[in-house]
């Protein structure tokens, strides 16, 4: 009598473990969203500026997480609100230099997330960073269509 033929997982099976996987990355998914909300909460209240720019959020939001000394504080401070230490004070003078600098850190080395969109700009009292273009040549010689 012969011995029977292994058998792979059924159809189903791999369905089944198919959906799971994509329930599971869906759940990160949204609690990554989740966070980098009440990030981008926290950055509002910290900036005075209701129009900060999600997707330069989430990278800044990634950069804090991602330094092992500001990211479990920054975690805290979204959790628990506004903490009174010297690390969450760390945390907000982060987030604003990185609003305000448009430069973020990541394993010790500074990236530019956005030059033109940031705050130093309009606190300096400039609609746009100096020597930028906003328009086609010739833009300048129209009078601000405000």
């Amino acid at each position: 009598m012969s011995e029977p033929e292994a058998r792979g997982p059924s159809r189903r099976q791999l369905l089944q473990v198919g959906v799971a996987i994509g329930a599971l990355m869906a759940c990160s998914s949204l609690s990554a969203m989740a966070e980098t909300t009440d990030f981008l909460e926290l950055s509002r209240q910290l900036t005075g500026d209701p129009d900060l720019d999600p997707e330069i959020g989430a990278v800044y939001h990634r950069a804090l997480n991602s330094d092992p000394k500001l990211g479990p504080a920054l975690q805290q401070l979204l959790d628990n609100g506004d903490a009174r230490s010297e690390t969450a004070d760390q945390v907000k003078q982060a987030i604003l230099r990185q609003w305000y600098l448009g430069i973020y850190r990541e394993a010790g080395q500074a990236h530019t997330a956005s030059f033109e969109r940031a705050l130093m700009w309009p606190a300096l009292g400039f609609e746009q960073p100096r020597g930028t273009c906003i328009g086609p040549t010739g833009y300048w010689s129209e009078p601000p269509a405000h």
